[in-house]
């Protein structure tokens, strides 16, 4: 379910996950394509299996990753958590925060 503080928008794109990665099952890369997406910004649950999974299939079709680390939750522990992180820092993107992203998003 959605909650309603994120419901989407009329004219919002809603892409359907079959899997566990985004892009499996869906036209996800075709549409970022159709914009001229380079960069994703990654947020959600399940950071250690969902997240992860989308984010190194995203690398792999030459997106650059971008996850950020207050605004994801594993399903485990902490060291779950930990371990994806390191793993996107060091191989697959970037890791931040939302306040970093909303500050680079709104320079002074």
């Amino acid at each position: 379910e959605i909650i309603d503080e994120l419901k989407p928008a009329q004219g919002d794109l809603i892409i359907k996950k079959q899997r566990y990665n985004g892009f499996i099952g869906t036209n996800f890369d075709l549409i970022l394509k159709t914009h001229g997406a380079k960069y994703l910004i990654f947020i959600g649950t399940a950071t250690n299996i969902c997240v992860e999974s989308t984010i190194r299939h995203a690398f792999f079709l030459d997106y650059f990753p971008i996850i950020i680390s207050d605004a994801v939750s594993p399903l485990g522990d902490e060291n779950l958590q930990r371990a994806t992180l390191e793993n996107v820092r060091t191989k697959f993107g970037w890791v931040t925060t939302s306040a970093k992203l909303i500050s680079g998003l709104n320079p002074v």
